[in-house]
């Protein structure tokens, strides 16, 4: 049982003596990883505060959980207002799952549910705020030398990382549907044109908490890659233009013509506050979109072959026809997809 599992965890990296105040409950998001809030009775105290532990599903690449606890860390300790880490346990894991502690930040997403009437009564605020809001972060972020983390990651640090897991085929004599996109994109990689930066990879409007109109968090780390920061711009500008969310493919279209809008106000301010290159964007726009389309092919694999697939079905899913047209527009290749499940 998770709670039990979790302050065995805690005891033998705080105290015997720990016990919850709030067991965990599970928070709402969680499109990869599984989040619960808690809250602990009297510990020290930086824990005096509720908590989160950061379950990663079983097919989350080897060392991920390090990557991204180290990620957080490293930002946090810089200034951006990323979750610090409280305790990790590498090795160990709960409900077979590795994870992390960290701390729950205030504020709200920015972008704060998915559903038509939510981001109807959302939309003058985040047409407002949004664009700005996400620029600044980024911008504080790409400030940053990163080198660091590569020095302690090498390549899982960096764009190579991605290669090793994406489109791997079920076995050896069955090629992935997704694999003349990948021969295609490691083909045609950019030289950097701008120095490298740590970059969030997933900065849209629900990672993004906000309290009174300044921002107080960036959340969920996964896709955090050390690029230039054409990647960053890319990875945000394609996933408001698409508009994953599940709603009537009508409604959708206007979500997707609001989310063009918000990625050109949001590209406008970045451009005017930064002289990074950015003529390489259209080619991370096409890795994202095969990133994500990954794992929508994972997805449709395992239940179709009548297994269990540990996380969420991908918000990616329900417009996987769009990003195959989205992807050979940028590339002049023409995925085909396993069908629908």
């Amino acid at each position: 049982m998770l709670a039990d599992e979790l302050l065995a965890r805690l005891r033998a990296g705080i105290s015997d003596e720990v016990e919850y105040a709030e067991p965990p409950v599970q928070l709402g998001g969680g499109f990869f990883t599984a989040n619960y809030r808690f809250a602990l009775k009297e510990g020290p105290a930086r824990w005096n505060r509720p908590m989160v532990v950061r379950l990663f599903p079983k097919h989350a690449p080897d060392q991920l959980d390090a990557w991204e606890a180290a990620v957080q860390t490293f930002a946090h300790d810089r200034g951006i207002p990323a979750p610090a880490v409280a305790l990790r346990e590498p090795g160990s894991t709960i409900e077979g799952r590795r994870w992390f502690v960290m701390e729950l930040l205030s504020g709200s997403p920015a972008m704060e549910g998915l559903s038509a009437r939510q981001l109807v009564g959302g939309l003058r605020r985040m047409v407002r705020d949004m664009p700005r809001q996400t620029a600044e972060v980024h911008l504080a972020l790409h400030r940053l030398d990163p080198t660091p983390l590569v020095d302690a990651f090498g390549e899982l640090a960096t764009v190579e990382r991605f290669w090793a897991h994406i489109a791997t085929p079920a076995d050896d004599d069955r090629s992935h549907p997704l694999g003349p996109g990948v021969e295609w994109l490691r083909r045609k990689v950019p030289e950097p044109r701008s120095p490298l930066a740590l970059c969030h990879g997933d900065s849209w409007g629900g990672n993004l908490l906000v309290d009174d109109g300044e921002v107080t968090g960036l959340i969920d780390w996964t896709v955090a890659t050390v690029a230039e920061p054409a990647l960053d711009v890319a990875f945000l500008t394609m996933a408001l233009s698409l508009a994953p969310v599940p709603i009537p493919r009508s409604i959708q279209r206007v979500a997707q013509r609001v989310g063009r809008r918000l990625a050109t106000a949001y590209r406008s301010v970045y451009e005017s506050r930064s002289d990074a290159d950015l003529s390489s964007v259209a080619y991370y726009e096409a890795l994202r979109c095969l990133l994500e389309l990954d794992g929508v092919v994972g997805y449709r694999t395992t239940v179709a072959q009548g297994l269990t697939y540990d996380s969420p079905r991908p918000t990616w899913d329900g417009i996987a026809d769009q990003m195959v047209i989205y992807f050979e527009q940028r590339t002049g290749v023409r995925l085909v997809l396993p069908p629908p499940v």
